[in-house]
């Protein structure tokens, strides 16, 4: 029956959880008594209050015992019968692309797995998740196309490549050194997919250390979170404070960072609303403005056209406004200007500007040249040479909603396939939340430059 198996799961995790604190304490650690665990969805775990705990408690003080990274110390003996291992798995380590640093440890974390019962970090590695559905490493193709949005399908192509490429390094070992660092197993990309991402979704990372750290692992993402993190170059432990008071049965919550929704995407398999800190790239090139100049007499017929014109497209290539690899964000709007990017407001004030405003050839044969000593002097010059008039916003308007014409499809029948979206697999459903807030992100960006249009700022474009 449904209760039988929820009492049996519910067993298994206070005796798993029991293990992981009684590991914890052995190394040195501490948990404060007033937490649990908790298991959710897809074997996921998280940490509750069992009752009130004020601000200014420590939670839990993890000891650097506890943590595994690449350099940590290979407490476990060799396989019987087989060499040292420590060489050859961070030989393997450093295999991984500098960039893709969690696939290094991720290595290192898939010798400790595969040792099973006789790895030091066993009680550990038994609360990880068999898989990771929510991230897009394992999604399908049809998970991927809903995503609608290439810059986070590159960032997964890159991965897979990596993980393709290093399967490959691995097998093309001398049979010594793979015996060694992984018994009989086949190292393939799928394996290292489940460690790349159990890394990438788990691990603590910071200009002193880059490191899986039991417990804190556990701890769920908030932008208001109820707990901090801190660091400790003295003890090289880390702790976790109450920020707040917690009432019983609040789940603990830190601050993941300060990051964008294709972040928490690529690497926590989730996305939030509303993320003040997401923003949505496109490439920038001729095209972009083309469409936007012929939106403009849709959205705004009192107004005259704006007439791409040689020499105002050469001021913008040279400005670096559009070309080959320049990409342009467009985030969240605020009070301030930092939320779409300059070079679409640099645009739009050169290409609306009226003829008396336009730089003349000679100043701009002088500001060409002047590119070789420093690029950006232009860029700055175009910016506030020209005051950021109404018809300036109303072609930033366009370009913001030419991007999102540029979606197959629209917010109202994106929430509609996600209501639709009860039989899909959660990745499905992650994938269309995740363009849902890219959308309405770009909706309320229009909103915010029409309603600039409208009452414009007394100073120039930024």
């Amino acid at each position: 029956s449904t209760r039988t198996r929820t009492r049996t799961a519910t067993s298994s995790a206070d005796v798993q959880g029991k293990a992981l604190l009684d590991w914890m304490i052995a190394k040195g650690g501490s948990v404060d008594s007033r937490l649990a665990y908790s298991q959710h969805e897809h074997g996921h775990w998280g940490v509750v209050a069992t009752s009130d705990i004020p601000t200014g408690t420590l939670l839990a003080r993890i000891p650097a015992s506890a943590m595994l990274s690449v350099a940590s110390p290979f407490l476990t003996g060799p396989l019987p019968g087989q060499p040292n291992p420590q060489p050859f798995v961070q030989e393997i380590c450093a295999l991984a692309p500098p960039a893709l640093w969690q696939l290094g440890l991720g290595v290192r974390l898939l010798y400790e797995r595969l040792l099973g019962v006789r790895s030091e970090w066993a009680p550990y590695i038994a609360l990880l998740p068999l898989s990771h559905p929510g991230v897009p490493v394992f999604f399908n193709k049809a998970e991927m196309d809903a995503l609608q949005y290439q810059p986070v399908v590159s960032q997964v192509t890159l991965r897979c490549r990596a993980m393709i490429q290093l399967s490959r390094a691995i097998k093309a070992l001398p049979e010594e050194k793979r015996r060694a660092c992984f018994g009989d197993h086949e190292i393939t990309p799928d394996l290292l997919g489940w460690a790349l991402s159990s890394v990438s979704s788990r691990a603590f990372a910071s200009n002193e250390m880059k490191a899986l750290v039991p417990w804190l692992d556990l701890m769920r993402h908030s932008f208001d979170p109820n707990a901090v993190v801190t660091l400790s170059a003295r003890t090289k432990s880390i702790g976790v404070k109450a920020a707040k008071d917690i009432a019983k049965g609040d789940t603990i919550s830190i601050s993941y960072g300060s990051m964008s929704n294709d972040y928490f995407l690529l690497n926590f398999g989730f996305s939030e609303e509303k993320n003040v800190h997401d923003f949505v790239e496109v490439n920038s090139d001729v095209l972009l403005f083309e469409m936007a100049a012929e939106l403009m007499p849709k959205l705004y017929p009192d107004q005259p056209p704006v007439v791409l014109d040689r020499r105002r497209l050469e001021q913008l290539y040279f400005a670096r406004c559009f070309g080959t690899n320049i990409v342009y964000r467009i985030g969240w709007p605020n009070d301030g200007s930092s939320w779409i990017d300059q070079k679409i407001l640099h645009a739009a004030a050169v290409l609306t500007a009226q003829p008396d405003q336009v730089v003349s050839d000679k100043a701009q044969e002088a500001n060409i040249a002047a590119i070789d000593v420093r690029l950006h002097n232009l860029a700055v010059q175009l910016g506030t040479s020209f005051p950021m008039g109404p018809q300036g916003y109303q072609f930033a308007r366009c370009v913001v909603e030419t991007v999102l014409q540029m979606y197959a499809t629209t917010v109202a029948q994106d929430q509609e396939a996600l209501a639709q979206a009860g039989n899909s697999s959660s990745s499905m459903r992650t994938a269309i939340a995740f363009r849902i807030a890219k959308k309405q992100m770009l909706e309320e960006a229009s909103k915010h430059l029409h309603r600039l249009s409208a009452t414009p700022p007394t100073l120039p474009c930024p």
